[in-house]
Parts: structure tokens; sequence; C-alpha cells
């Protein structure tokens, strides 16, 4: 099922096309954040090494980006869903 939520690449080009027509604007200082999934397996297998019999669980409701998600598991990472929209 498909989020309702716009993607990660969603909101950054959205933000940065909104960015390019008025940089002084107000509503532009919104923070956002990039993730390197180079990053993300790297520090996996840093764990993995690193603890090798502790399973981590990745809370969804910090970033429940699709692509991360999906990257999460097909690395085998449990994730611990709070609510059954993190479910879905």
């Amino acid at each position: 099922m498909r989020s309702l939520e716009p993607s990660t690449e969603d909101l950054i080009q959205s933000g940065l096309q909104q960015f390019s027509k008025n940089p002084y604007d107000r509503e532009n200082d919104m923070p956002f954040f990039v993730a390197d999934f180079t990053k993300v397996i790297q520090q996996h297998q840093r764990w993995t090494k690193t603890l090798p019999r502790i399973q981590p669980f990745y809370a969804a409701k910090c970033n429940s980006d699709q692509k991360l998600l999906q990257l999460m598991a097909d690395m085998n990472i449990n994730l611990d869903c709070a609510s059954f929209a993190e479910i879905e």
C-alpha cells in the first residue's frame, strides 16, 4: 500500500523548487534531512560485525520513507512499529 505522505525525495525536490523561487522567504526556513543509503548500509555492517548476537530494531516512526524501509527490509533489519499506521 502506498503511503499518503510524500517520499523524502519528493520533499527535497519540492523544497528546492520553493527555495529557488525566493531563497529569502520565511517559509523556506524549514529544516530537512538528507541521508546517504551507503552510510546506512555501512552502519548496519558495522553493527553486525561488532554485535553479531544482537538484532537491531529500527523504529519506523523515526523516518518512514518507503525507500529507507525497503532497504532495511532487504538487509533483514527488524522494524519496531507502535501503531497500525506504522505497520501499513
